[in-house]
């Protein structure tokens, strides 16, 4: 019963995880069900790689559950994290023949693993893969394997935030350096201090206060719904 506020749990297992969980990044199922809509549409059939963790298995589950044509193909093999060497297991996917492939890590680490060890094997299909591909430190480690991979972001905030707030992010930038990482993280982590602030700021029961307010956010006002995932 202690009030939690995350700012970067995507799993759609944490919509479940309790009444006191909250969070300002919405749930992975969106960026799954674009992923989906997408790839469908797109083609034949999907070898899909994915790394052993509850996020990235809760992407794909996702992913499967968006529903897929009776005709469309999936070809789904896991990997390990800390596994460096994923070409056996690309191969098996290649075996199959997919004329698409997406990829669903942990972390930027293994997706640059992943797209450099299938730039050695001469892939040719699509690649498609989670909001990591946009990471600085992923396209530091990949380098020109980076290229051409198709993936799920939520839109830019700093296209949509207010003037004040942009002001926010440059004076951040001025002060730490640029992103390592997605550059979400820095809206999702506004956006839970703006929580946080609004129930420092009431004397009413904190629980009731994430579930009843509207809260200014760094692109907006927000809600929670009632299983804490941001509106």
């Amino acid at each position: 019963k202690v009030l939690t506020i995350s700012a970067l749990a995507g799993s759609p297992k944490v919509s479940e995880a309790g009444d006191y969980i909250f969070r300002t990044r919405p749930s992975d199922i969106s960026a799954s069900q674009a992923l989906n809509l997408y790839i469908t549409h797109k083609h034949r059939s999907v070898g899909v790689l994915v790394e052993q963790t509850d996020y990235a298995l809760g992407m794909l589950d996702a992913f499967v559950s968006a529903g897929v044509p009776n005709d469309f193909v999936i070809y789904r093999e896991e990997f390990a994290s800390g596994t460096t060497d994923l070409k056996p297991t690309l191969i098996r996917i290649r075996s199959h023949r997919p004329d698409s492939l997406l990829i669903l890590p942990q972390s930027e680490q293994s997706l640059a693993i992943a797209v450099k060890q299938l730039c050695e094997l001469g892939w040719k299909s699509s690649i498609y893969s989670n909001w990591g591909a946009e990471s600085p430190t992923f396209l530091q480690l990949a380098g020109e394997a980076s290229e051409d991979i198709t993936y799920s972001t939520l839109p830019d905030a700093l296209e949509t935030g207010t003037l004040d707030h942009k002001a926010l992010y440059n004076k951040f930038l001025e002060k730490y350096g640029p992103l390592k990482s997605v550059y979400a993280g820095f809206e999702c982590g506004f956006n839970s201090f703006a929580a946080l602030m609004a129930v420092a700021d009431s004397s009413d029961d904190p629980k009731r206060v994430l579930y009843s307010t509207r809260i200014p956010g760094f692109a907006g006002d927000f809600t929670f719904d009632h299983k804490g995932d941001i509106v």
